[in-house]
């Protein structure tokens, strides 16, 4: 028998959402079909209810978690921005075409849009992987020179501080109903 199956209700211990037997006043788990106890057919009883506001993975967001999506969103926009207007700035004719995906990924970001959160989530995790492995380069570089082995693992580490602070502040605030957009 299952751990609660034998325990009969009483008047204080039955709460609102309960179910319990007819015959027997035995309480029963929603899945119940037939009392444990009695026998009776229990298939036919109103089952308890529980309010489902919204679904997400890890509960509700913390408070934390928007505010800190935003700023990252406006980063990914600026750095788009930044990208297409530092080559004018220095005198070089033309942007860059990166920057400019990278600005409309970061708006898309801004205004919520599951399908670009999903790509900028696989474009982290790809960022990710390239900043682990130039860590790991650093590694060769510093045997080389060592002021350059510095300056490619603190990138790297860069790279995968922001990719993962990403990636992590994306499943923060991921809803289940956004896989089916």
């Amino acid at each position: 028998m299952f751990c609660g199956c034998v325990v009969r209700a009483t008047q204080g211990y039955v709460e609102k959402r309960t179910n319990v037997c007819p015959n027997c006043e035995m309480i029963l788990k929603d899945t119940t079909e037939i009392c444990p106890s009695c026998g009776t057919n229990v298939m036919y009883m109103a089952r308890s209810t529980k309010e489902v506001m919204g679904f997400s993975y890890s509960g509700k967001a913390p408070p934390f978690a928007w505010p800190l999506y935003y700023v990252i969103s406006g980063y990914w926009v600026l750095a788009g921005i930044a990208s297409i207007a530092l080559p004018m700035l220095v005198g070089i004719e033309g942007g860059s075409c990166f920057g400019i995906v990278q600005a409309l990924l970061g708006i898309g970001l801004l205004l919520r849009v599951n399908r670009i959160r999903r790509w900028v989530n696989w474009i982290c995790f790809l960022g990710l992987a390239f900043g682990l492995l130039s860590i790991g380069f650093s590694l060769l570089a510093l045997i080389v020179d060592g002021k350059l082995g510095f300056e490619v693992f603190a990138f790297g580490l860069m790279t995968v501080a922001t990719n993962g602070l990403m990636i992590w502040v994306i499943g923060l605030t991921q809803d289940a109903f956004d896989d089916f957009d």
